[in-house]
């Protein structure tokens, strides 16, 4: 038996459950407390912003258009390159459409927004049905955030 890599421990899962209002904004402090508890510096503003609005975009994506599809279960775990993964697992078969919204209106974004954020994310089919949406963001001190910064922090730098 061979010993699990330590990044391998660093995971976390939960259920949420479909019509719980509470829901997006228990992910949101789950997943934030759990990203900085594995940090071993604070995490800079910018990234926890990061953390909050791509687990509410993914989660609420799974509420609205997976509704009664299934459990929906989102899971958040240290890569080997100490990058924060997040996963959110749901019934529907639906693929997620990255669209162009009208700049006037009031959905649409939500993809949109975690493309922003993130160094990369994708989605892929489940077997006995449904689909997960993964997004990865850069934590600091990690190889990714040295070589690569979301959208969103570029415009702040620049």
């Amino acid at each position: 038996m061979s010993a699990r890599p330590v990044w391998d421990i660093l995971e976390e899962s939960w259920t949420v459950t479909v019509g719980d209002v509470e829901a997006v904004a228990l992910s949101r402090s789950r997943a934030l407390a759990a990203a900085s508890g594995w940090c071993s510096q604070p995490l800079p503003i910018l990234v926890a912003q990061s953390i909050r609005l791509v687990v509410s975009e993914l989660v609420t994506n799974a509420l609205r258009h997976a509704g009664e599809a299934g459990p929906i279960t989102v899971t958040i775990w240290l890569t080997p390159h100490k990058n924060l993964a997040v996963l959110v697992k749901d019934g529907s078969p639906e693929p997620p459409i990255l669209s162009q919204p009208y700049d006037d209106g009031t959905a649409g974004r939500g993809l949109a927004v975690v493309a922003a954020e993130t160094i990369s994310w994708s989605w892929r089919a489940e077997n006995r049905g449904g689909k997960t949406v993964s997004a990865t963001i850069a934590l600091p001190g990690s190889a990714t955030a040295r070589r690569a910064t979301p959208a969103s922090q570029q415009a702040l730098t620049s």
